[in-house]
């Protein structure tokens, strides 16, 4: 097998909150990671990784390139300081870690995206010094972007954290002396009390409910940790997102890529999956698509279809991996404008947006599950509050950060949607916006009752004013017939009785009248306060 050199960016999107549940504002998280050693970036300013071996008029050029490739209504997110704040740590340079019997030093600049209101994206930016043998780049797309170990392991000494690496370090500066210690395998039985923890506090959604291995607690800091203001909430499993770029380092005899690479181990690639001696790492049935589902080949040319070197993009979806040949110097190989410009300026943006989106779609669905739980195996009510800002949350996301189209290229159009597809970003944001409208009509259909009952009430209190008012108009018009003073001794009992209540009755109609009027007053006011009341939850 030939060898390569890996570049890759490590995208992990994490929601915010803080440990104390109070609210938050912007310039808080911002003080916090300037204190802590991140430098908030004035706009897009290339990593030292992407600006390697460039003057200032060539990243003008790079940066030409790039905001011209996206519609105006993307350019308005992506490049809005104030939708997407970026900050970069200082002190953050290179990346050491040991994978079974291999030590690996990559470059490493650790970027931190935070999207308005709670959303950020941390981007580790990794790219191999030396030269790797092919299993070890797929070793290490296996491994490095593992949050934290899947599964423990101890019957193998070599790899006792499951799909781990057995440490890494951050450099914090140029050489192996400026090491900081991160992960090593005598960490696990940390690893596992802290899971034991974290499962009896599973419902408690005021706190981060993963694990994170302790060089992601480094790169983190100060948002997690101990004392940490914030915390950092995990939206997926141990697996990250790639998005890859790998570097086949052939000679002039060499035979193009679809022959040097055979199909098995381009499945591994895609999936970024470990290194393996099996022809293929899944059934046949699984992979009879593989190359419709998965590949974008429109630069994959086979014998002798073209006098361009091959090149293959395949995406799916939690990895993105771009396979190129180091004799394309034309383009593959073309830093100035051929592929890593395209790949670090364009579509690594593009798979930050895409898994952004996901993690927006997470953590609104988690919202909502929030707004009612069970409580004493019965929901709990509704809280009209949240659920409206919510649902103003989600309105604003759908006109801000929703999009189904990246780029008027068709090339980035059909890229994007491979994200689109494999996520399955289109029928999540339609359950979500489903969801929110079934709750809607839940709520106006809730509403349409009480305010039927009420005007059912109303209607029963007319119709008892209507009866005092007639009873209080018929003795009104006795009196008048029969007079004020019809009492008579010398008539029967029962008929003096009779005529001394109209005589009252009537005598006292005004008061009568005054006294029911306060009643109904009183009453309509209540009814209107209750109505009002209804009309604002």
């Amino acid at each position: 097998m030939p060898k390569a050199r890996l570049e890759t960016f490590i995208i992990v999107p994490f929601e915010i909150g803080r440990a104390d549940r109070q609210g938050w504002k912007v310039g808080d998280l911002q003080a916090t990671l300037c204190s802590a050693g991140w430098k908030r970036l004035a706009g897009h300013e290339p990593d030292r990784i992407s600006a390697h071996g460039l003057d200032e008029e060539a990243l003008k050029d790079i940066r030409y390139q790039a905001y011209n490739y996206f519609h105006p209504f993307v350019r308005r997110f992506w490049f809005d300081q104030g939708l997407v704040q970026r900050f970069r740590r200082s002190d953050v340079e290179a990346l050491e870690c040991t994978i079974g019997d291999r030590t690996i030093v990559l470059d490493a600049v650790c970027d931190l995206l935070y999207f308005t209101p709670d959303i950020a994206v941390l981007v580790l930016h990794l790219r191999s010094r030396d030269v790797l043998e092919f299993q070890a780049v797929q070793n290490c797309l296996d491994r490095l972007r593992r949050i934290y170990p899947p599964y423990l392991d101890k019957r193998h000494d070599k790899y006792p954290g499951g799909h781990f690496p057995n440490s890494v370090e951050l450099w914090h500066g140029p050489k192996k002396r400026d090491a900081v210690p991160g992960f090593d395998s005598s960490q696990l039985n940390g690893l596992r009390s802290e899971a034991a923890e974290l499962e009896e506090t599973a419902g408690d959604v005021s706190s981060h409910t993963h694990l994170w291995a302790e060089h992601w607690q480094q790169l983190l800091k100060p948002i997690n940790g101990a004392g940490s203001v914030f915390f950092a909430r995990q939206l997926g499993d141990d697996r990250a997102a790639l998005a890859s770029m790998i570097t086949l380092e052939n000679q002039s005899d060499d035979p193009p890529l679809h022959k040097l690479i055979d199909r098995g181990n381009l499945i591994r690639l895609c999936f970024a999956d470990e290194a393996g001696s099996d022809i293929l790492s899944y059934s046949k049935s699984y992979l009879s698509n593989f190359e419709e589902r998965f590949c974008y080949d429109r630069f994959w040319y086979v014998d002798d279809e073209s006098t361009e070197l091959s090149s293959r993009i395949m995406n799916c979806g939690y990895a993105f991996t771009w396979l190129g040949d180091s004799r394309d110097g034309f383009f593959f190989c073309n830093q100035l404008n051929g592929a890593p410009v395209s790949y670090r300026h364009i579509y690594v943006p593009m798979a930050i947006i895409a898994h952004f989106q996901k993690a927006a779609l997470l953590v609104t669905t988690r919202r909502l599950a929030d707004l009612s739980p069970y409580e004493d195996r019965k929901p709990r009510p509704l809280d009209a509050k949240k659920f409206q800002d919510l649902k103003a949350g989600f309105i604003a996301f759908t006109q801000t950060y929703w999009f189904e189209e990246v780029t008027p290229q068709e090339q980035g159009i059909e890229l994007f949607e491979m994200w689109r597809t494999r996520l399955r970003l289109q029928s999540a944001y339609d359950e979500m916006r489903q969801e929110l409208q079934d709750i809607v009509q839940f709520v106006d259909s809730r509403e349409n009752q009480d305010q039927t009952s009420e005007a059912h009430r109303l209607n029963i209190l007319v119709v008892i004013v209507a009866i005092f008012g007639l009873a209080i108009a018929v003795a009104g018009l006795a009196s008048s017939i029969l007079g004020m003073n019809t009492f008579d001794t010398d008539k029967p009992p029962i008929q003096v009785e009779f005529v001394a209540c109209i005589n009252w009755v009537a005598g006292n109609v005004g008061r009568l009248s005054l006294a029911l009027f306060g009643i109904i007053a009183v009453m309509v006011i209540v009814a209107c306060f209750r109505y009002r009341r209804r009309s604002d939850e």
